[in-house]
C-alpha cells in the first residue's frame, strides 16, 4: 500500500506547531524569563556588581576625577543540549501505511501531535529544571552519565545565608528580622529593593504558623486580607513587602521518584526585573535538517525502513544566564542555622 501523505510530518509544518505549543503555567520561570539568541553552542555575559560608592565634590574649570568602572567579571558557559527522539505507537504506523480516508489522517495527526507534545514537554521540564537550578546558584543535573559540567553563578556567600533560628521553631518576630536583614542586604549589595520570594507551600506554611504559635497572635499582625489570602491560595500578599509566588512545580526523576523544581524549605527573594538580571540564550540548531541559522527548538519526523516505523525527534540548545546575582538571595534550607 501506498504511504498516505500526512501534512504535519512536513518538516516546515511540523516545527510551526512546535513555536505554537504553550510552556504550562506552572512553569513559571520557562514561560516568565525573557529569551535571547546565540549564533554559537556557548555564550559569554558579564557579571555586573552595584556599587555603593559617593561622588566626591568639585569645583569649576577643574579637571573630572577619574573613576574606575564599576565592578564586572565575565563568565563563559557551553549551552546546555538536549535531543531525543520516540516512536509512534503500531497504530499510528498503521494509519501512515493506509491510504486511507480523511479521518484516518486525522487520528494519526492527532496521534503524531501527541508524540510531539511529549517530547516538547520534556523539553520544558529540563528548561525550568535548569532556572531553577540557576536562580539557587549552581547549576547541575544528577546522574552517573551527565555531559554538562556544573555552572556556578558567581553567587555571594553572604547572598546563601541561614536563618537566625530554624523557621520550624522560629517566632513571627525571628521570622521578620530574618527576612529585613536579607533584604537590606540585597540593597547594600545591588542597589536595588528585593520585589518578590519563592517558595513552595510547606515553606510559606513555617511563616503562617509561626504566627499563631503561643503568644504570637497572629491577628493582631497579619491583616484580613492575609489570613484570607493564605487559606485560598496559600501566599502572603505583601508580607515584608514581597510579592510571595508558591512554586509547586513537579518533575519526575529517572529512579521514578517525584520532586520539586524548588525543593520544600528553600526560600528565594529576587529582583527579576531591575535590568533583567536572568535571560535563558537559545543557541543554534546542530541538526543538518534544520535551516541554516536557526536557533531554539528543533522537531522532525522521518520514516525507518528496518525495522519499519516512523520517529519523532527533538533538539534544544539553551542555557540560563544571571547577570546580576547580587539581586538574589538564596535560603537552602530555612529550618538550618549555620
Amino acid at each position: 500500500m501506498a504511504v498516505v501523505n500526512i501534512p504535519l510530518l512536513e518538516p516546515i509544518r511540523l516545527n510551526e506547531v512546535v513555536e505554537f505549543l504553550t510552556t504550562p503555567e506552572n512553569l513559571v520561570l520557562s514561560n516568565s524569563l525573557p529569551k535571547l539568541s546565540s549564533p554559537v553552542p556557548f555564550y559569554t555575559w558579564e557579571i555586573i556588581r552595584g556599587s555603593r560608592m559617593v561622588a566626591k565634590p568639585n569645583v569649576p574649570n577643574s579637571e573630572a576625577h577619574i573613576i574606575p568602572r564599576r565592578g564586572r567579571s565575565s563568565q563563559t558557559a557551553a549551552l546546555v543540549y538536549t535531543r531525543e527522539k520516540k516512536e509512534f505507537e503500531p497504530t499510528t504506523t498503521m494509519w501512515l501505511r493506509q491510504a486511507g480516508t480523511l479521518s484516518d489522517i486525522q487520528r494519526a495527526e492527532e496521534a503524531i501531535l501527541a508524540e510531539i507534545q511529549d517530547l516538547n514537554m520534556r523539553v520544558d521540564n529540563m528548561v525550568e529544571y535548569a532556572c531553577w537550578q540557576a536562580l539557587q546558584g549552581v547549576l547541575t543535573f544528577p546522574g552517573p552519565d551527565v555531559v554538562v559540567s556544573p555552572i556556578d553563578y558567581g553567587f555571594l556567600p553572604s547572598h546563601k545565608p541561614f536563618p537566625g533560628v530554624g523557621w520550624d521553631t522560629a517566632t513571627a518576630s525571628q521570622i521578620a528580622a530574618d527576612i529585613i536583614a536579607w533584604k537590606r542586604l540585597a540593597e547594600r549589595d545591588a542597589r536595588v529593593p528585593l520585589t518578590d520570594a519563592w517558595c513552595s507551600t510547606v515553606t510559606i506554611q513555617r511563616i503562617f504558623d509561626a504566627w499563631f504559635r503561643a503568644g504570637e497572635g497572629g491577628g493582631m499582625i497579619l491583616s484580613d486580607r492575609m489570613i484570607d489570602q493564605y487559606y485560598s491560595t496559600f501566599t502572603l500578599p505583601g508580607f515584608a513587602g514581597l510579592n510571595w509566588h508558591v512554586v509547586e512545580g513537579q518533575y519526575d526523576t529517572d529512579a521514578g521518584d517525584t520532586a520539586l523544581f524548588l525543593p520544600d524549605d528553600t526560600l528565594i527573594l529576587t529582583n527579576l526585573t531591575y535590568g533583567q538580571p536572568m535571560k535563558i540564550v537559545e543557541g543554534p540548531t546542530a541538526d543538518f535538517g534544520a535551516p541554516q541559522g536557526s536557533t531554539g527548538k528543533f522537531v522532525k519526523s522521518w520514516e525507518e525502513p528496518d525495522p519499519s516505523g516512523r520517529q519523532a525527534l527533538m533538539e534544544y540548545y539553551f542555557l540560563p544566564i544571571i547577570t546580576r546575582p547580587d539581586q538574589i538571595v538564596v535560603v537552602n534550607d530555612v529550618t538550618a542555622t549555620s
